[in-house]
């Protein structure tokens, strides 16, 4: 664990030269992280990937972790100061190939990432693990504002608006962001029994909720189980809307899953982007 650490620390101060050649156009040298602190370096989000049914087995989840937990301003929870979750910020957008496409795609998809790896986990219940940060609605737009802002003006524009998104007085904004999506219902083997999802701000959040759902029963999309097919039924007498999602599970067998997703059909997606799904 501790050379994963290190090697960890190690890419965060060579990120700009290993990855120069996708580096925004003529970007500022970006100072190298704060230096690490005695071992062992022990942090929740370095609990949330030792822990668990599939602990992760290299650097790149914890680093974007770090991210959302610094977008999410609580780089406190990092055991780290301000400087290094700047230096985990940037680094993740390298790792997700921010130059390469705009800013709302590759947050929305380092977002959905994080998520499904949680819930794969399933360190904890399902209302416990969308408390943490990767599914904060807070740290997706910090981190859309932040990453344009990379894009477009490269390291010298990325500290300028991290200091806009966390100028003091910057928690109050935390209460435009409230609210998360949940389940209910179940066990979702038919109409009748469907997994019924509420409080989806959009509809991307809403489907992401659908296969976050699937992950924290089944485990890891393409290891643990692999969809095979997807529908859209009409609405019922009753004005609902089903997802029905087929997957195989690589254990052997099928599952036929029934969402009612008549309370997020067609909202807008907050990152104004697609929804996305594993395939």
């Amino acid at each position: 664990m501790e050379i994963r650490r290190n090697a960890a620390l190690l890419f965060c101060a060579l990120a700009p030269l290993v990855c120069g050649q996708n580096a925004p156009p003529s970007p500022a040298a970006a100072p190298a992280p704060s230096a690490a602190p005695s071992p062992p370096w022990k942090s929740k989000v370095t609990q949330l990937v030792e822990t668990g049914r599939y602990p992760f087995s290299d650097w790149t989840m914890e680093i974007i972790l770090s991210a959302l937990y610094a977008a999410d301003g609580r780089w406190a929870d990092l055991d780290q100061d301000e400087t290094f979750a700047q230096s985990m910020v940037e680094t993740s957008f390298r790792i997700v190939g921010l130059p390469q496409q705009p800013a709302r795609y590759a947050i929305n998809a380092l977002c959905r990432t994080a998520q499904s790896a949680l819930m794969a986990q399933r360190n904890g219940s399902f209302d416990d693990i969308e408390r943490l940060p990767p599914f904060s609605r807070l740290a997706a737009a910090n981190l859309t504002r932040l990453a344009s802002a990379w894009r477009s003006d490269g390291h010298q524009g990325f500290k300028q608006e991290w200091a806009k998104v966390f100028a003091p007085g910057w928690e109050a904004n935390r209460s435009k962001f409230e609210g998360r999506p949940k389940v209910e219902g179940g066990p979702g083997d038919s109409r009748e029994n469907a997994i019924r999802v509420l409080g989806a701000a959009t509809d991307g959040e809403g489907i992401a909720t659908e296969y976050n759902y699937i992950a924290y029963l089944f485990g890891r999309s393409k290891k643990e189980w692999n969809r095979s097919k997807q529908s859209l039924t009409g609405p019922d007498p009753s004005g609902h809307r089903f997802d029905v999602l087929e997957i195989n599970l690589t254990s052997g067998g099928q599952r036929t899953l029934f969402f009612d997703i008549t309370d997020f059909l067609s909202k807008q997606d907050i990152l104004g982007s697609k929804p996305t799904a594993p395939n």
